[in-house]
């Protein structure tokens, strides 16, 4: 028997991770996903006294949403932890939420994409509640690089559940490379997308300013989502890069679709539970 996949919530009884639940619903409504509240404490000490709590907020939301989540309460720490939890609970993605735009979203964003970067799945990040009940239209940024691919896969996930149409942001380059890597991606999306009847359109940008422009071009087409690919060997150091912040630090309070990509999977077709 197959066990059931999930979708899982970091919960710390905050709006922010009330408006998370909201999404996830949404889409759980739509591929059959269970849902697991995860609350990370510092030590097992800890662990009895958010129990009760977390099953009371479990009440509250189910007469919200009517869904009623599992729960899980863990020792540890939210940067390592939800990696663990994620797959012993056999997770498809994440769902997280954070701050506004206003004030700490920088930090924030610097936060939030440190616990993505110690997953192997990927994080729906959302900034505010749910405004529709399903997702319509999905940006895809397609840049040179190989895990780009990754995308297309994710990108099949959410036209077979939600039959989203993408814009598929396409950069102009200059460098040889960049420009034969693009092609190649460009030529994999458009024999996949074709095949599989998935519904798309193309918006052309510079390369220079491929991560700004689609924010920009999800606003236009009042996106419901963004995709990003996220690196995962990096130290701290790293989170003054402005590539993946521009994302989550958008300020239009946009939903982004985060892919830790794995690699070695790309070759041999899509074997993981999104294809």
């Amino acid at each position: 028997m197959e066990k059931v996949r999930t979708i899982l919530i970091p919960y710390d009884f905050t709006e922010k991770a009330d408006n998370a639940f909201g999404h996830a619903v949404n889409v759980a409504k739509n591929t059959g996903h269970e849902l697991i509240l995860v609350h990370i404490v510092k030590d097992e000490s800890e662990e009895e006294a958010v129990r009760m709590p977390l099953k009371d907020a479990c009440r509250k939301l189910k007469e919200k949403y009517g869904v009623e989540p599992g729960f899980d309460v863990r020792p540890g720490d939210i940067f390592n932890t939800i990696n663990n939890v994620a797959f012993e609970h056999n997770s498809d993605m994440v769902v997280m939420g954070t701050h506004g735009t206003k004030g700490v979203q920088k930090v924030t964003g610097s936060w939030a994409l440190k616990v993505i970067v110690g997953s192997q799945v990927p994080f729906l990040v959302v900034q505010g509640p749910p405004v529709k009940d399903k997702i319509f239209k999905i940006v895809l940024p397609m840049d040179s690089k190989k895990e780009e691919k990754e995308k297309i896969k994710w990108a099949y996930y959410f036209s077979k559940h939600f039959k989203a149409k993408f814009i598929v942001v396409v950069p102009h380059a200059k460098d040889y490379w960049v420009k034969a890597g693009i092609r190649n991606n460009l030529r994999f999306l458009k024999n996949f997308f074709d095949g599989c009847k998935v519904n798309y359109e193309y918006e052309n940008v510079k390369h220079s300013d491929l991560h700004t422009q689609s924010i920009e071009i999800a606003k236009k087409h009042d996106a419901d989502m963004v995709m990003t690919i996220v690196k995962k060997h990096m130290g701290f150091s790293w989170f003054s890069s402005p590539r993946e912040l521009i994302y989550l630090n958008n300020p239009y309070s946009l939903t982004i679709f985060c892919i830790n990509p794995k690699p070695g999977r790309l070759t041999g077709g899509f074997s993981t539970s999104a294809g």
